[in-house]
């Protein structure tokens, strides 16, 4: 009876422990369980991103980022399934194997589609070069097959094909997004006047590109603002340089006039004073400021290709001799030999540096005219100045007419 009793009681202490085992059991079996399914899940979602990047649906293709997600999804999926470290007692080769074939199946089934039933062509970036001269047209390539194509490419401006031609082209060069091939127009070949009009009632007649390769077909409009490049509009203007020194003015009073500062515009006419800037316009600049029927200056013809200008200093008188117009603003400033104390660096023509016109009292005519290169037709502006003396204190003023 003693023996009974004392099993039962070795019985029921070791119950609950057997209890407690099988729930930790089935609790592990369950978090298992779990655990795979948001595995499996996270590494789902991130194997449609990658694949959605391969078909370019989702971002454009970078073979970093490809590589970043490959590289995360195996991550999980080891850390996922607990597969450990080869070199552990709990790793277990055989699931590892499957895991890894596995998923060295799936992302090469997205890559194996495109190159198997792609070899599509796409027109990717128009780049503008920045010397104005080129546009680069890339086309891209997927899939098998030649990479050795021709392209019919048409321009059109102004409803009417200004330009068209035939150009083989190879898929020969790649990069992080895959294989491309490059054409390059040169904007002489079809430009033929301005994209930007200028004009408010219509603004803008831009250039269509058309492109056909096989049977692909592609139609851009090209950028308004590389293609504006004609000047339409000038402008003028000149101020005074005073001088409070006794030995500047002598006769003249307290305050006179010592040289004048001249200034010009030339660009595209949008119904304002001041043109808008052209950065691949190419022009002439002849300035004169007439004293009635006299010269005071004939300024050196300004030479501008691309916003680089040129021009004689004649030993200083006329400034550097060489500066940037029309990169930042359509502003042409007509350098001098004396620096204006009141304007920071700007320099100015003193009255010593007049030819046929003595400085004197009157009516003074500033006219620029801007000639656009390979164009007989020029763009003028005409401003007119009084100068007088009133109260011992010369005054330079812009008049109507004279």
């Amino acid at each position: 009876m003693d023996n009974r009793q004392g099993l039962l009681e070795k019985i029921s202490e070791q119950r609950p422990e057997t209890l407690d085992a099988e729930i930790n059991e089935q609790a592990q079996k369950k978090l298992g369980s779990s655990r795979i399914a948001v595995t499996l899940l996270i590494s789902l979602l991130l194997l449609l991103a990658y694949t959605a990047m391969q078909f370019g649906i989702f971002l454009d293709y970078d073979l970093k980022v490809v590589l970043a997600l490959l590289a995360t999804i195996f991550v999980i999926l080891w850390v996922g399934f607990d597969l450990g470290l080869p070199s552990g007692e709990n790793f277990n080769k055989v699931t590892a194997s499957l895991v890894t074939a596995s998923f060295l199946a799936v992302s090469a089934l997205p890559v194996v589609f495109v190159a198997i039933l792609g070899g599509d062509l796409s027109l990717d970036v128009l780049e503008y070069e920045e010397d104005g001269e080129e546009i680069t047209l890339t086309l891209r390539k997927n899939g098998i097959g030649s990479d050795s194509f021709d392209a019919e490419i048409s321009i059109s401006w102004q409803e009417s094909i200004v330009w068209s031609d035939n150009i083989p082209f190879a898929v020969d060069k790649s990069d992080g997004r895959g294989d491309y091939g490059t054409i390059s127009l040169q904007v002489e070949d079809f430009y033929q006047g301005n994209a930007f009009t200028g004009n408010s009632q219509q603004p803008e007649t831009p250039y269509t590109l058309s492109v056909s390769v096989d049977d692909f077909n592609w139609e851009r409009t090209l950028d308004s603002s590389f293609l504006t490049r004609n000047v339409t509009g000038a402008s003028s203007f000149v101020s005074g340089v005073f001088s409070d020194n006794p030995d500047d003015c002598q006769d003249k009073g307290e305050n006179c006039l010592v040289g004048v500062t001249l200034m010009g515009w030339a660009g595209l006419d949008s119904g304002s004073t001041i043109p808008t800037n052209l950065q691949f316009s190419s022009y002439t600049v002849n300035a004169v400021l007439m004293e009635e029927g006299d010269i005071a200056i004939s300024y050196p013809t300004i030479s501008v290709q691309k916003t680089a200008a040129s021009w004689s200093s004649s030993d200083g008188r006329f400034g550097s001799g060489s500066a940037t117009f029309g990169d930042i603003n359509s502003e042409i400033r007509f350098e001098g030999s004396q620096i204006d104390p009141n304007s920071g660096s700007l320099t100015y023509i003193p009255l010593s540096d007049f030819q046929e016109s003595a400085g004197d009292y009157g009516c003074y005519t500033f006219t620029v005219d801007v000639t656009p290169s390979g164009s007989d037709e020029i763009v003028s502006s005409i401003t007119y100045y009084e100068y007088s003396n009133s109260n011992s204190q010369d005054i330079w003023k812009q008049e109507s007419s004279c």
